[in-house]
């Protein structure tokens, strides 16, 4: 027996509240599945958008010094980064699996040739968002702080005076949490790799 069953007879109230409740709950995960589904997966990143992990040098350092061991790719604990078709890291998807900017980045610590190096937390950039103001649903007259609430940086993403996101750019560290969290059709945002 059901612990409904023992507490004798429901009130209609509760009834209706409850079950609309449960109604509401499925339809909205059932949006999201749909939504998830529908989400075209991403073209395949050309070699000079390639965002690299973070605390990598500069791109000609970078590929320069990279050993093409995949140390570091084995060592993230969040599997976001993979080899791109030379044996170099890159981050797989970050609108999927943004980069989690570990507090002891283990794939710092595991890069042996010198291609990514430790440096203060407010230099670790990965890239920087850019927002496509046309595909914003803001733009559309819907309310939306989407971005700004899945943004792991203290105030690199805010609403700003039109309702538009703004990304800071002293701020971003380009980590792409909030990539995922966008309701746009279109992608209003984009993560560019640092320049």
């Amino acid at each position: 027996m059901s612990g409904r069953e023992d507490a004798g007879p429901v009130e209609r109230g509760t009834f209706i509240r409850e079950g609309l409740g449960m109604l509401g709950q499925s339809m909205f995960q059932s949006w999201q599945a749909y939504r998830e589904a529908a989400r075209p997966a991403p073209p395949p990143t050309p070699e000079r958008t390639r965002l690299r992990p973070p605390g990598a040098r500069d791109e000609p350092e970078f590929q320069r010094l990279c050993g093409r061991s995949g140390s570091c790719v084995a060592a993230c604990p969040f599997r976001v980064l993979e080899q791109d078709a030379e044996g170099r890291p890159v981050l797989r998807d970050p609108r999927a699996a943004p980069c989690a900017m570990c507090p002891d980045m283990p794939c710092i610590a595991a890069c042996g040739s010198g291609a990514l190096a430790w440096q203060p937390r407010s230099l670790r950039r990965i890239g920087l968002v850019r927002v496509e103001p046309d595909h914003c649903v803001v733009s559309k007259g819907t309310p939306c702080v989407a971005c700004a609430t899945a943004c792991r940086e203290a105030r690199a993403i805010t609403p700003g005076p039109d309702g538009l996101p703004l990304v800071l750019a002293d701020a971003c560290t380009g980590c792409g949490s909030c990539l995922g969290a966008c309701p746009a059709e279109g992608p209003a945002l984009e993560l560019l790799p640092r320049s």
